[in-house]
């Protein structure tokens, strides 16, 4: 008679391996929920009003932030797919229920490896856009446009889910892993050399600059303008890869060490905490945004205003009102007084 686990491993398949000696794994499951849950609001908040703050100034509505609208996009399923389902995964591990561990479990995981990919090529595309940006300089609105990104983008979305759906098929899951430590080095060599010859531009500009006359005119004064405006915009695409570097290199770390050692207690334990980082630069990536694109933070802040400002308004007309009522009826004593 097949056990409970065999049952579970046969209807899971490859998540087969995630339901063994789940008392070692109580306290990891625990605490990888907990901070699921905790910033599941704030990476949905944020990302909801970067994406509502795009879409509703037409000054933002760029070939680059086009970019920024698909990673806010990636990240905002993550906070309404991926987290919970990653917390109910865990949840069912603690209480045993292996039916409901592998739907969700299954769900979490295949939406975690879907999204995870998307972000990281988005990055990518991020770190080319900001090259072809200097480097085509006048050409650059008539060749990158957001028709020709949002193709490009939806194009990746349909390859990778394809990818990630081979999951069901394939028996060694140490081919995926292999294929995803690939993309991550290939991804990571396409940005190194992005921002290396971003940076050799910017030298070669600045250089430029500093041997023209110095007979100011108006047209040169807004490319020293537009170049201290590029400057900032790419640093701050620095920091958001910085970040996602910092959260995912853990996660990646975890993935070679399977393939050397193969999958140990301890390693799905580093798993559960890995991915959980990974999550949590969903939630980081819109505060990036905030902090350092002033023109995001001021539409921003106008969408949160406008909620604030109505309030107020309808508390100042309430409290006009009664004010005026209140004195009709003064008023009105007084003129009784008189007579």
């Amino acid at each position: 008679m097949a056990s409970k686990n065999d049952v579970a491993a046969d209807s899971c398949a490859f998540m087969a391996d995630s339901i063994e000696d789940p008392n070692y794994l109580y306290l990891h499951n625990l605490i990888c929920s907990i901070l699921n849950c905790f910033f599941i609001f704030p990476c949905i908040i944020g990302n909801v009003l970067v994406i509502m703050a795009i879409c509703k100034t037409p000054s933002l509505q760029t070939s680059s932030n086009s970019l920024v609208l698909a990673l806010a996009s990636s990240d905002l399923a993550v906070g309404v797919i991926a987290q919970p389902a990653l917390s109910a995964w865990r949840l069912s591990q603690i209480a045993s229920d292996l039916k409901v561990g592998c739907v969700v479990g299954v769900l979490a995981e295949n939406v975690g490896w879907l999204l995870a990919g998307v972000s990281l090529f988005v990055i990518t595309a991020i770190s080319c856009e900001r090259f072809l940006a200097l480097h085509l300089h006048l050409r650059y609105n008539n060749i990158v446009t957001r028709r020709r990104l949002a193709k490009v983008v939806l194009c990746f979305w349909f390859t990778w889910a394809i990818i990630i759906i081979l999951r069901f098929f394939v028996v060694n899951m140490s081919i995926l892993r292999i294929i995803a430590i690939i993309f991550l080095a290939i991804t990571s060599l396409i940005m190194f050399v992005a921002y290396i010859m971003i940076y050799k531009l910017v030298r070669k500009h600045q250089m430029q600059i500093r041997q023209q006359c110095f007979i100011i005119i108006r047209s040169e004064t807004s490319k020293v303008i537009d170049m201290t405006r590029y400057k900032r915009s790419t640093l701050t695409m620095l920091y958001i890869l910085g970040f996602f570097l910092l959260c995912y290199f853990p996660f990646f770390t975890v993935m070679v060490v399977e393939i050397a050692v193969g999958v140990t207690l301890k390693t799905k334990a580093a798993y559960l905490y890995t991915v959980t980082t990974v999550y949590v630069n969903s939630a980081l990536n819109p505060v990036i945004y905030c902090w350092r694109l002033r023109e995001m933070r001021l539409a921003v802040r106008k969408l949160v205003n406008i909620n604030t400002n109505f309030t107020e308004n309808e508390n100042n007309i309430s409290l006009t009102h009664t004010k005026r009522l209140q004195a009709i009826q003064t008023q009105k004593s007084a003129s009784l007084l008189m007579h």
